[in-house]
């Protein structure tokens, strides 16, 4: 799966492809990135499993079968923004690991 980020302003777009194949676009500014990392959880919680299943499953099924499998543009919608949801994990994991603690004031 490959992953390219372009910042346009304050807008940026996130082009999912697996092996070379141009899978999906999702394009938005911080207020979209909060908007998936608050409710993806809500929505995987909502159909009984975890943020990392739900996002796990639509990654699975672009590494085995290059797109997602389901005929429902729901599904197929969560599945975009689980795939999205773990980038902004990983990144914001990255972003917390990177930063210094600051030390306190005795």
């Amino acid at each position: 799966m490959a992953l390219a980020e372009h910042n346009h302003g304050t807008m940026g777009t996130i082009a999912i492809a697996v092996d070379g194949n141009h899978v999906f676009n999702s394009q938005g500014d911080e207020a979209e990135a909060k908007h998936i990392i608050e409710e993806f959880p809500r929505g995987a919680y909502h159909v009984g499993m975890t943020p990392e299943e739900l996002s796990d499953e639509g990654i699975g099924q672009l590494l085995r079968d290059g797109r997602f499998l389901s005929e429902s543009r729901v599904v197929r919608k969560m599945h975009m923004m689980g795939v999205i949801w773990r980038i902004l994990e990983m990144v914001r994991s990255l972003i917390t690991s990177a930063t210094p603690a600051i030390p306190s004031a005795k």
